[in-house]
């Protein structure tokens, strides 16, 4: 089973990185909950969105989940500054 872990927020985003048989990956750099459901589907987990409210799946540090930018919860594909 994978632990996915959603780090603390730095400038408006939120390293994401993934633990399995004692591996772990980084997935680099998300901003919204969009981005962290593709960056989880292009590790193979196709029923992101089904997890993230998981928290034997799911770790959210920090600020909590689904908490993007200026501390509140953000539209999906809304990034700072476009």
């Amino acid at each position: 089973m994978s632990v996915i872990i959603v780090h603390r927020l730095v400038d408006d985003a939120r390293r994401v990185t993934v633990q399995q048989g004692g591996v772990t990956a980084d997935l680099g750099r998300v901003y919204n909950d969009t981005d962290l459901e593709e960056a989880l589907r292009r590790v193979g987990m196709e029923e992101a969105s089904e997890v993230l409210d998981d928290p034997s799946t799911v770790s959210w540090e920090g600020e909590g989940p689904h908490v993007w930018g200026s501390g509140q919860p953000r539209p999906p594909g809304i990034h700072p500054g476009h």
